[in-house]
């Protein structure tokens, strides 16, 4: 697909798939690592390691042996190079250039994420939402939602309203979720005034398979699919802005990083927001 025409297409759908953008070999260097760093925190905390554990055998036992290990390894992760090499890969930024043209690119390594949604995790997955409330970059930012494992229907794919960037939703703001680091954070912001019986009829799933990347507009609406195998459905998400968006540029490019999150959306848009 040529690039006005992927464009044309983002504006329209809020989303793309990019078939096979993602090079195998940066996954696999990733997955490395992140198996890596397992296994040293099982053993640094005395925990007797099956080296043959595959990642999904090796993330089980790190959620096993203590759920704060697991939120010590989602951090890490945005400090190694891996990681950066496939968000700053450049067929991925030469596809994001193409989406928000004219843009001086703007990354943010804090709202980097790795993802592992497991089924009996399902209390961490994300309801309808949309990521600017989250994670309020410039209103034409972008999400990269890369898988890094083999993917199936049966593990969920993202579910997305088609063209529901084009306008801003009323969100729920709940205060008890609040805080920095809670576990149930993602629940900061509901969606308002809308039915979730609405939201699954409008509702599509994305098909994308090991290599593609899926590409959403920071104000669609979309939610996680229902993982219903035993396995693990392992993604990284990659944050993408304009630097010179003159409403970022405003505030003095205050975004998500630190005790500001995840309020911040509050000010920007206090007439959304509904208190509850």
């Amino acid at each position: 697909m040529d690039a006005a025409r992927a464009q044309r297409q983002f504006e329209r759908d809020g989303f793309l798939v990019v078939r096979g953008a993602v090079e195998r070999t940066r996954v696999d260097a990733l997955r490395r690592t992140l198996h890596r760093a397992i296994v040293a925190r099982l053993k640094s905390a005395g925990s007797t390691v099956d080296e043959a554990a595959d990642l999904d055998g090796a993330f089980a036992q790190l959620a096993a042996l203590d759920e704060r290990y697991v939120g010590e390894l989602f951090r890490v992760v945005r400090e190694t190079v891996e990681l950066y090499e496939l968000l700053l890969a450049p067929r991925l930024l030469e596809v994001v250039r193409g989406l928000i043209p004219q843009a001086t690119l703007h990354v943010l390594p804090e709202a980097a994420a790795l993802r592992v949604d497991r089924r009996v995790d399902a209390k961490r997955a994300f309801h309808w939402h949309y990521d600017y409330s989250y994670i309020s970059m410039s209103e034409n930012g972008i999400t990269g939602w890369y898988p890094l494992a083999e993917m199936e229907p049966a593990l969920g794919y993202l579910r997305v309203i088609p063209g529901s960037h084009r306008t801003l939703t009323p969100v729920r703001y709940r205060e008890e979720y609040s805080g920095i680091g809670k576990f149930l954070g993602h629940n900061v912001y509901e969606l308002y005034g809308v039915s979730r019986e609405e939201l699954e009829a409008r509702g599509v799933d994305v098909e994308v398979e090991l290599g593609d990347a899926l590409f959403i507009h920071g104000r669609l609406l979309h939610r996680s699919g229902e993982n219903r195998t035993p396995r693990g459905r392992w993604t990284v998400l990659g944050r993408y802005g304009d630097l010179l968006d003159p409403a970022l540029v405003a505030r003095g490019w205050n975004t998500v990083r630190g005790t500001h999150a995840p309020r911040l959306f509050n000010e920007l848009h206090p007439e959304l927001v509904h208190a509850g």
